[in-house]
């Protein structure tokens, strides 16, 4: 197609009547499919499994750090080391980005969405805070016992999912 010939498609489109230019304006972004109620099911016990496994892995080095101080079973460091080591790679980790992109298809493809529900919103902020956290600060029992408890609040609003709505969310549906 020359120069000329798309000049001229493109002149005639934009004389067209304000009605299509109108209904082009109205039209929405393409919606990605929901889940179907199987998927979402396979998708809250792959979820809740991770987050349950997440928790249990900070719960575990938690132990292992209060049973530290008293350094009656760990005499040697390095074999202690390891064992932290070797749960923050192959438990925590994993169970990490499990739970991170199961959040992500919530978010996607069931009618949870991003920022729809204020309580989503805050159980995203704080998992990138604790992923962020946890990798940047030492594991010392204070920060995992904290790791600990903002995944425990994660639970919390995962069960008692506040009714509250994003500013964007109640304008988009009036309310």
């Amino acid at each position: 197609m020359t120069a000329r010939n798309l000049a001229r498609e493109t002149a005639s489109a934009s004389s067209g009547s304000s009605t299509s230019r109108s209904n082009e304006t109205q039209r929405r972004a393409p919606q990605l499919p929901k889940l179907k109620r199987k998927g979402k099911k396979a998708l809250d016990v792959v979820h809740l499994l991770a987050a349950a496994i997440w928790l249990g892995g900070y719960v575990f080095i938690f132990s292992l750090l209060l049973v530290q101080k008293t350094g009656a079973v760990f005499p040697d460091s390095s074999a202690f080391d390891s064992l932290i080591a070797t749960a923050r790679l192959w438990v925590i980790s994993p169970s990490t980005l499990v739970v991170m992109v199961t959040g992500l298809c919530y978010s996607l493809f069931t009618n949870w969405g991003f920022t729809r529900s204020s309580w989503v919103t805050a159980k995203w902020i704080l998992s990138l805070a604790i992923v962020g956290a946890s990798w940047h600060m030492p594991l010392t029992s204070t920060t995992v016992s904290l790791a600990s408890a903002a995944i425990a609040l994660l639970f919390v609003f995962s069960m008692v999912k506040p009714k509250l709505k994003t500013a964007a969310a109640r304008k988009r549906t009036g309310r």
